[in-house]
C-alpha cells in the first residue's frame, strides 16, 4: 500500500473522529472497529475477482466497519453504515443476482442521456459494483470498478432499488473527506444515538 495515501486517509479519519468529538457524540466512535489486515483486504479482493484502489485498502486498514450503525453522511443528507469487509461480501452476494439480465434499455455504446454524457451505467446492479456504505432500506453506496468511459475508475456511486444509481464522488477518499468537511461546519448532530443532518 502507498504510504502517502495511508498517511492521507489517516488525516481523514482523524478529522472524522474528531468531528464527532465536537458534535457531542465521542460515545458512538465505539462502533467503529479496528482496522483490516492486509490479507483479510486480500482474501475480500480474490474473493469477488477484483482490487481495491488505494484509498479503499487505507480506509480498511484503519476502520472496517462501523458496528452496523448509520454513523457515515452523504451529500444527501442520509447517514449510512460503513460495511465491514464481511458485510461487503454479503451485500456483494445479496444483489449479484440481480446482475444476470436486470440491465436496463442502454446500448453499451450509447453513454448518454438527451445529450448529457453518463458517468455511472444504467444498469439494476454490476458485479464491479461494490458496496460500501449501507442503509436499512435496500440502498448501497458503492466503489464503482465498471464506469462508462466518461465517468472515473473508483468512483462512488449510490445504488437505489426504486430510483436508479447515481454518482456522489471521484474517489473513497472523496467522499469521506466531504463528510469530514460537513461535520466541521456542523452540519451534523448525534440525536437519540443516530447521525442527523443538523
Amino acid at each position: 500500500m502507498k504510504k502517502r495515501m495511508m498517511q492521507s486517509m489517516q488525516r481523514i479519519w482523524k478529522r472524522i473522529e474528531a468531528g464527532f468529538e465536537t458534535i457531542h457524540a465521542s460515545d458512538a466512535l465505539r462502533h467503529f472497529q479496528p482496522g483490516a489486515t492486509d490479507e483479510a483486504i486480500q482474501a475480500v479482493e480474490t474473493a469477488l475477482g477484483i482490487t481495491f484502489p488505494e484509498d479503499v485498502k487505507a480506509s480498511y486498514c484503519i476502520h472496517n466497519g462501523s458496528n452496523r450503525q448509520a454513523l457515515i453522511g452523504d451529500p444527501d443528507q442520509r447517514s449510512w453504515g460503513l460495511c465491514s469487509l464481511d458485510e461487503v461480501m454479503y451485500y456483494w452476494k445479496l444483489l449479484e443476482k440481480y446482475d444476470a439480465g436486470w440491465k436496463m434499455d442502454l446500448a453499451k455504446d450509447n453513454w448518454y442521456s438527451g445529450g448529457v454524457p453518463l458517468e455511472v451505467r444504467v444498469e439494476a446492479w454490476n458485479l464491479q459494483w461494490i458496496p460500501l456504505l449501507n442503509s436499512d432500506d435496500g440502498t448501497v453506496i458503492c466503489l464503482d470498478l465498471a464506469p462508462t468511459p466518461h465517468g472515473e475508475m473508483g468512483q462512488i456511486i449510490k445504488n437505489d432499488p426504486e430510483n436508479g444509481t447515481e454518482w456522489l464522488a471521484e474517489s473513497w477518499q472523496d467522499f469521506l473527506s466531504t463528510f469530514a468537511d460537513d461535520l466541521e461546519a456542523g452540519q451534523y448532530a448525534y440525536k437519540e444515538g443516530r447521525l442527523a443532518w443538523s
